[in-house]
C-alpha cells in the first residue's frame, strides 16, 4: 500500500518489515561470509580468493544497502540509498556468478561470461546514477538478463558442479525470478517485503552452493 509520499511508496509499517527482512540478511550474509573466506582462502589462488571476497562483500552490500534505504525516509537521503539499493543488486549478480566462474569453471567461456556480466553491472550502475526514478521495467529485465546468462555455459556448469550443487544454482535462479512478481506487484500491501523473502531465499541458496560445492 503506498504512502503519500512519492519518495516512500510504502507505509511505515510495510517499511519497518522491509527493513527488518533485509537487515535479518545483512547479519546473515556478514556470517556466511566469515565462514566462506574461513573455508576458501587457504585453499584457493590469488585471483579466486579475490573472487570470493568480491562475491563475500556483494552479499553484505545488498542486504545493507537495502537495509538503510527502507529505513531512512530523509528525501534527499533516499535518492542517494535508492541508487545505492539498486546499485547493489548488480553487485550481487556479477558477485555470485563470480566464484563460479573462476572456481568451478574457468577456461575461455567462463572468462568472457564474467567480463560480460561485470561490463553489464558497471553500465546498469551508471544507468542507476542517472535514472534512478525511471525506466523501472528496464532495470528489472536488466536483472533478469544477467541473471539467467548461465544458460551459455549451463552444460558446462552442469558437468562441474555435483548433483546437489547444480540443484542450489537453479533454485537459486528460480527463488529471485519468482520474486520478481511481486517486486513487480508494487500496488499490493507486503509484496515488497514478500520479494525480500525470496531474495534472502535465494542468496541463500547459491550461498550454500558455493561453500559445499564450489570450495575445495
Amino acid at each position: 500500500m503506498n504512502s503519500s509520499n512519492p519518495m516512500v511508496p510504502y507505509n511505515s509499517q510495510e517499511e519497518r518489515i522491509n527493513a527488518l527482512t533485509h537487515a535479518l540478511g545483512a547479519v546473515l550474509a556478514l556470517l556466511a561470509g566469515i565462514f566462506l573466506l574461513k573455508k576458501g582462502l587457504g585453499s584457493l589462488t590469488g585471483a579466486q580468493s579475490a573472487g570470493l571476497v568480491i562475491y563475500s562483500i556483494s552479499m553484505v552490500v545488498l542486504f545493507l544497502a537495502s537495509t538503510l534505504y527502507h529505513s531512512i525516509q530523509s528525501p534527499k537521503a533516499r535518492t542517494f540509498l535508492k541508487q545505492l539499493d539498486h546499485s547493489a543488486i548488480y553487485l550481487l549478480i556479477a558477485g555470485t556468478y563470480t566464484p563460479f566462474l573462476m572456481i568451478s569453471l574457468e577456461g575461455f567461456k567462463a572468462d568472457l561470461l564474467l567480463w560480460i556480466l561485470w561490463g553489464m553491472a558497471a553500465l546498469g550502475i551508471i544507468f542507476k546514477l542517472f535514472f534512478i526514478h525511471q525506466f523501472p521495467k528496464i532495470s528489472l529485465t536488466a536483472y533478469l538478463v544477467m541473471g539467467w546468462l548461465a544458460l551459455f555455459v549451463l552444460p558446462d556448469i552442469y558437468h562441474a558442479l555435483p548433483p546437489a550443487g547444480f540443484f542450489w544454482l537453479v533454485a537459486g535462479g528460480v527463488s529471485y525470478t519468482l520474486g520478481t512478481i511481486f517486486y513487480a506487484a508494487k500496488k499490493y500491501p507486503y509484496t515488497h517485503a514478500i520479494w525480500h523473502v525470496f531474495v534472502l531465499m535465494g542468496a541463500a541458496c547459491h550461498c550454500w552452493a558455493i561453500y559445499s560445492y564450489v570450495l575445495p
